[in-house]
């Protein structure tokens, strides 16, 4: 079964006919969500490559744009420009597997909303980070002690360990089973 959108906007339309933000007021104080596309000069992509970590293929844009937030803003606007089919075995549905193959990638996403992109967050969505950050970071088998080096708020990271354990184990467990066979 495919999942077809035409004519309709990912997340459902902006508040306003049009928006001037960044992506992480629109994420994180707006909850505008959705697959939004972006049109970014050719100079300051460039700017901005994307993190390359050794033996992992995945890297969220959201990186990217997060970083771009603290200079540059986009133009959101309730209009369809682009229309797109979601495959039973496309990106979007190997989300899963996508985080569990490359979790140190993820690990720096939510170490940097952290440390550095904090002020756009509320303090639920800064332990939701914390916990993520935990739980990639188990997953992609990083020590304690490198944890709480590379975190700016050991509160933060101390009340969001347990369950970041808890997911980071079962993330591990996962994989190394469907490695296997």
């Amino acid at each position: 079964m495919r999942d077809l959108h035409r004519g309709t906007i990912s997340g459902g339309p902006l508040s306003k006919p049009v928006i001037d933000s960044n992506y992480l007021e629109m994420e994180y104080r707006y909850k505008h969500s959705g697959d939004r596309r972006h049109a970014i000069r050719v100079v300051i992509a460039r700017a901005y490559p994307f993190p390359v970590i050794n033996g992992e293929k995945e890297m969220r844009e959201s990186i990217v744009f997060a970083r771009m937030a603290h200079r540059y803003r986009f133009r959101y606007f309730n209009e369809v420009v682009q229309e797109y089919e979601q495959l039973p075995d496309g990106l979007t549905a190997r989300g899963a597997w996508r985080r569990r193959s490359s979790p140190l990638s993820f690990r720096l996403a939510f170490m940097e909303l952290i440390n550095v992109h904090y002020t756009y967050l509320n303090p639920l969505q800064l332990y939701r980070c914390a916990l993520m950050y935990v739980r990639y970071s188990i997953s992609g088998r990083v020590g304690i002690e490198h944890q709480l080096r590379d975190i700016d708020s050991p509160f933060l990271w101390a009340s969001a360990f347990p369950a970041g354990l808890f997911k980071g184990w079962k993330d591990r467990i996962r994989r190394d089973f469907f490695r296997k066979r």
